[in-house]
C-alpha cells in the first residue's frame, strides 16, 4: 500500500499544480466583479447550486449522510477536471470556472450573513487545506493531459497517460477529500446544533 502512495507521488507535477492553483486563484479573483456587476449568465449556475444544497443540508440530519454527499459531490466533480484534458483546453477554463464558482458561492454566503470579508479568507478554512490541494492535483492531471495531446497529437498517447495518472487520484485526491468532507461535515453539524440550541 505505501508504495502505491509513493509512486503516485512520484507521478505529481510541481508546476501543473502551481498552475491550477493559479488559475483558480483567478477565478477567485473575478469573483467579485462578476458580482457586483451582476453578470447573469456567470451567476446563476453557482448560486443554483448553493440554495439547492443548502436546501439538501436542511434535510440531511445525519453526518454520516452530509459526509457522504459532500464526498461524492466533490469527488465527481474533481474526476470531471481530471478527464476533461481528453478536450485540451478544457481544463483551463474549468480550473478557473470552479474558481469563480467557489468564489460567487462565498460571497453569496456572506452577504446572506451580512459579513463583509474577503474572499481570500476561503484559504484559511480549515477544508480547504484539503480541498483546494485535491481539486489542483486533479486539474493539474487534465493539464498535462491536453499538453500531451498539443505534443504528440494523438489519443492513444493520452489515454496511457489517463490510465498512468489514475494512481494519483485514488491514492492522493480521494484520501484528501476523505479528510475535507469529514471536516465540513463535522463542521456544519456543530453549526447546526449550536444554532439549535440557541433556538431553545
Amino acid at each position: 500500500m505505501f508504495e502505491h502512495f509513493v509512486q503516485a507521488f512520484s507521478h505529481l507535477n510541481g508546476h501543473l499544480i502551481l498552475l491550477a492553483g493559479i488559475l483558480f486563484t483567478l477565478g477567485i479573483m473575478l469573483a467579485d466583479p462578476v458580482f457586483e456587476r451582476n453578470i447573469t449568465w456567470l451567476i446563476s449556475y453557482p448560486v443554483w447550486v448553493y440554495k439547492n444544497i443548502e436546501k439538501l443540508m436542511d434535510h440531511l440530519s445525519n453526518s454520516l449522510l452530509t459526509f457522504l454527499f459532500i464526498f461524492f459531490f466533490n469527488a465527481i466533480n474533481l474526476f470531471l477536471g481530471l478527464v476533461s484534458g481528453f478536450l485540451i483546453l478544457l481544463p483551463v477554463l474549468l480550473a478557473i470556472w470552479t474558481g469563480l464558482n467557489v468564489g460567487i458561492i462565498v460571497r453569496k454566503m456572506m452577504i446572506e450573513q451580512n459579513q463583509n470579508g474577503s474572499l481570500w479568507l476561503i484559504f484559511l478554512n480549515p477544508v480547504a487545506v484539503f480541498e483546494l490541494p485535491a481539486g489542483w492535483i486533479s486539474f493539474s492531471i487534465g493539464l498535462e493531459m491536453g499538453i500531451k495531446y498539443l505534443s504528440a497529437l494523438n489519443y492513444t498517447v493520452v489515454g496511457s497517460l489517463f490510465l498512468q495518472r489514475l494512481p494519483v487520484f485514488f491514492y492522493l485526491v480521494i484520501p484528501m477529500l476523505l479528510v475535507a468532507a469529514l471536516l465540513e461535515a463535522s463542521m456544519i453539524h456543530y453549526l447546526k446544533d449550536k444554532m439549535g440550541d440557541k433556538d431553545d
